[in-house]
């Protein structure tokens, strides 16, 4: 018997420890949800975390690519670890490939305003893989949807994302709707507390009813 999930959530008091267990992690083949919120993180237990959602190459060249025996995850759930804008950008970065197995990504709960809204803007615009993302409460205003919009109107993947509890306000709703008048992919747009006003709700209400995808 295998384990293909482990929620470690509120239960690791270091950074070493945490590392520790990301690295352990990395020779692991059969994970494929991984719950690590509300834990201590420091440097060098965020870059092993980037470690582990980017596959190991071992040789390639422009007809095939062969990755070792390691771990590929589909899920996972980093809330509540103080991530900042400079780590999210890291972070992205690592996700920004085609072979890369996440497909659900919950960031909820942490610091990473727009600096890492803007990268993890930029890595939608190539990554194909992911579905869902949760960027609720990070802090996040008007530039950093500006990044996320400009780059999910020509995303094809994600379906649901939730910008829940940061401060767009009228301009970052404004750029919501008007991602919304090109893509055709999301089903799903949680924009809850993120004080917009009644004229952008209009807005929005107007482009969700000429939208085929949004539910």
């Amino acid at each position: 018997q295998v384990i293909t999930s482990l929620d470690v959530s509120d239960s690791i008091s270091s950074g070493q420890a945490m590392r520790r267990l990301l690295e352990a992690l990395l020779a692991n083949s059969t994970l494929k949800e991984l719950n690590v919120s509300n834990n201590m993180f420091d440097a060098d237990a965020f870059t092993m975390l980037g470690e582990v959602v980017t596959p190991k190459k071992v040789q390639g060249n422009n007809i095939q690519i062969k990755f070792k025996k390691s771990l590929k995850l589909k899920k996972l759930v980093v809330n509540g670890c103080k991530m900042d804008g400079a780590t999210a950008v890291y972070l992205a970065g690592a996700l920004n490939g085609h072979f890369n197995t996440i497909q659900d990504l919950s960031l909820s709960n942490n610091l990473i305003e727009d600096v890492g809204a803007m990268a993890i803007g930029s890595m939608l615009y190539f990554n194909s893989n992911i579905h869902r993302l949760d960027l609720s409460w990070n802090q996040i205003k008007s530039a950093g949807s500006s990044g996320l919009c400009g780059n999910l109107e020509h995303n094809k993947s994600l379906t649901s994302l939730s910008m829940a509890w940061n401060g767009l306000y009228t301009e970052g709703g404004n750029q919501f709707a008007n991602m919304l008048r090109t893509n055709q992919c999301l089903r799903e747009l949680d924009l809850s507390n993120t004080r917009i006003n009644s004229e952008v709700c209009m807005v929005l209400a107007d482009c969700v009813c000429h939208n085929t995808a949004i539910r």
